[in-house]
């Protein structure tokens, strides 16, 4: 018998296309590569690029399983994992950018 409590039987987890998730992923997206671009001014803007360049890895990684993953709650288990490492990356970058400009000055 299925528990309707469990996180794994949420609707946005087994049945949708996928769209919420590719919109707050590309907001998240948005967000974090405008502080990136504004980070590639700091030094040392390796940091700044590598964080870029992986969050839009991770987007683009997203439009591909919404758009070759056929059965939905795989599809949408995989938008989420990928929305969720997305953000770990977003945020880890932008506090090792900081990080390293705070013990610059």
């Amino acid at each position: 018998m299925s528990d309707p409590t469990k996180v794994r039987s949420q609707p946005a987890l087994n049945s949708g296309t996928g769209n919420t998730w590719l919109v707050v992923g590309g907001i998240t997206t948005a967000i974090a590569g405008a502080f990136f671009a504004f980070g590639l001014q700091l030094e040392p803007p390796g940091l700044a690029l590598s964080g870029l360049l992986a969050v839009l890895l991770l987007y683009a990684a997203m439009l591909v399983a919404r758009f070759t993953i056929k059965p939905e709650p795989l599809r949408l288990r995989t938008l989420a994992t990928l929305l969720l490492a997305l953000s770990v990356i977003a945020l880890v970058c932008l506090g090792v950018v900081a990080w390293t400009q705070w013990n610059l000055t």
